[in-house]
Formats: C-alpha cells, sequence, structure tokens
C-alpha cells in the first residue's frame, strides 16, 4: 500500500517536475524557519531548553505548539505575525526558490 503511494507521488513529480522543485523549496523553508524560530533573539529556546539541573539539551517538543498554533490562534494570520506562521513562511520560501530555479 505505501509502496503503491509513493510509486505514485514519484510518478506525479516526474510528470509535473515545477511540484518537485516547489516541495524542495517548501522542505528547505521549514528547515530555514525552524532555524529562525531558535535563534531570534525574540523567541529563541525552542530546541535547547535547560532541564531541572540547568543543563541545556535538545527538546524537539518545543516545536510542536509552534506547529499548531495556527490553527488555534487568529493573530497567527496577521502580516506582522507571518514571520510565525509556519505555512505562510514555508509557503513563501517555497514560492521565491521555485521561481529562482525556473
Amino acid at each position: 500500500m505505501f509502496s503503491r503511494i509513493v510509486e505514485m507521488f514519484n510518478n506525479f513529480t516526474q510528470s509535473y517536475p515545477i511540484t518537485n522543485i516547489y516541495l524542495q523549496g517548501l522542505c528547505l523553508s521549514f528547515v530555514i524557519w525552524m532555524l529562525y524560530l531558535e535563534l531570534s533573539p525574540t523567541l529563541g529556546g525552542i530546541f535547547f531548553r535547560p532541564d531541572s539541573s540547568g543543563i541545556s539539551k535538545f527538546r524537539l517538543d518545543g516545536v510542536i505548539p509552534m506547529l499548531t498554533h495556527p490553527f488555534k490562534d487568529l493573530t497567527f494570520w496577521y502580516p506582522q505575525n507571518w514571520d510565525l506562521n509556519f505555512i505562510m513562511s514555508s509557503n513563501v520560501g517555497a514560492i521565491i526558490y521555485t521561481m529562482l530555479k525556473v
């Protein structure tokens, strides 16, 4: 079943190469967005947080609220908050990436 889905996806991306470029841009933009969250001076501390002993440890569960918040809070869709909204940031980055590659 899963192999059939992967085969259909591969056939689709081979038939429409711009889709493949867009998906590359989407993945790259998402990674850049996650780095922006961690390195942002106003937000920061999403992935590396101190535990109870005060030692900073990598914690991936800090990004889950940032991924779900645009679906719960309407203010994430205001233009001033688009940098925190992964949907907007990733799609704008993917569009720019696709325009540069094509």
